[in-house]
């Protein structure tokens, strides 16, 4: 299942060589996560399963790293650090919107976050 999640990401190809593409990313991501299995977004939701969510993240960042060597110009740990700072945020706001109940319109959820995240 663990795959089948890192899949649903991965197989939707981003082309990232500027920070500003980094906002392509982090929407695939959220319409990604959002047309998920309910079970799927529990098992990245719940922190009872952050064990699972890690492997997941593993995956996806070993993935990206791969098929973009060379990305936004920097060295493979400046790029972690980039990669590794819009995972995260981007998973905090993602639960919160999870847990406040899905409330703000996804559109409008997508464009609110990718606002932080980039800036």
């Amino acid at each position: 299942m663990q795959d089948e999640i890192a899949d649903t990401f991965i197989r939707r190809k981003v082309s990232y060589t500027k920070m500003k593409d980094i906002k392509d990313l982090t929407r695939l991501f959220f319409e990604s996560a959002t047309n998920m299995p309910l079970l799927h977004e529990r098992l990245i939701c719940n922190g009872s399963y952050q064990n699972v969510f890690n492997s997941i993240n593993k995956k996806i960042m070993q993935h990206r790293i791969a098929d973009n060597q060379g990305a936004l110009g920097m060295d493979e740990y400046a790029k972690n650090l980039v990669f590794t700072f819009y995972v995260t945020n981007s998973m905090i706001l993602y639960r919160q919107w999870i847990e406040d109940g899905k409330k703000l319109p996804l559109e409008r959820f997508i464009s609110r976050q990718t606002l932080v995240v980039i800036y």
